[in-house]
């Protein structure tokens, strides 16, 4: 192994042993961090530091969300999400009763939103998952976040530490990206002008995260960062 490796295996045991021992999760997560992005600079791939990360990251995550579900439950869920808001946009059309055209049009506007809202919430993460599926990033499962309907996965994080600059930011981009263009590809196929309009707001309201690189938008940007320091250490 070589020298700065087996340096940070030794980093990266010791904030385990810490973390076991009930040491102060925020100050080891902060070193933990560090090693991490140590390790991508530098483009280390070995077993036996990613077998600890892992471990590491393992720790932080159950203290963080302790009730976490499987990857195969939360697929299920973003899926029938997805197909229950195309079902509605579908029957937005279809008039059950017989009412008149003030209500039907109603009806219609919302059968569109609460479409848009089901399909949003499960496209992000499922977009996501799919991503690392193609490139070869795992999940190990999915939490809630600050509310229902608003979830976060649990990624397989040796295999995201495995996975080049460009897999790792294709995994991060996919989510923004599928609830970006999910709105559009509707408005495309129905032409309805509530689905324009939802369009349009959820490119506006992303701009903000983008300019303070929040959230995904964050993690896009700290590995183009991190790729060129890559870049500019094996040069």
């Amino acid at each position: 192994m070589l020298d700065y490796e087996s340096i940070i295996l030794e980093s990266a045991n010791q904030i385990k042993t810490n973390l076991e021992d009930g040491g102060d999760i925020q100050e080891e997560k902060k070193k933990f961090y560090k090693i991490v992005q140590d390790i991508k600079v530098h483009a280390i791939k070995s077993d036996q530091v990613l077998d600890v990360i892992s471990d590491i990251r393992t720790i932080l995550v159950n203290d963080w969300r302790p009730k976490q579900h499987s990857i195969i439950s939360g697929v299920v869920l973003w899926c029938s999400s997805i197909t229950l808001g195309g079902l509605l946009i579908y029957l937005r059309d279809l008039p059950f009763f017989p009412i008149n055209s003030i209500w039907l049009l109603i009806l219609n506007w919302v059968l569109v939103f609460l479409g848009w809202f089901l399909i949003n919430a499960g496209v992000h993460n499922f977009g996501h998952y799919l991503a690392g599926k193609i490139v070869g990033i795992g999940f190990k499962g999915w939490v809630t976040f600050n509310f229902f309907g608003q979830w976060a996965l649990i990624i397989d994080y040796k295999s995201y530490l495995k996975a080049s600059f460009n897999k790792r930011q294709a995994v991060h981009i996919s989510g923004p990206f599928c609830t970006l263009a999910a709105p559009w590809i509707f408005f495309l196929i129905i032409l309805h002008p509530l689905m324009l309009g939802i369009a349009i707001y959820m490119i506006i309201a992303s701009i903000p995260l983008i300019l303070r690189k929040g959230w995904d938008y964050g993690r896009i940007f700290k590995e183009r960062k991190l790729k060129k320091q890559y870049k500019k250490l094996a040069s």
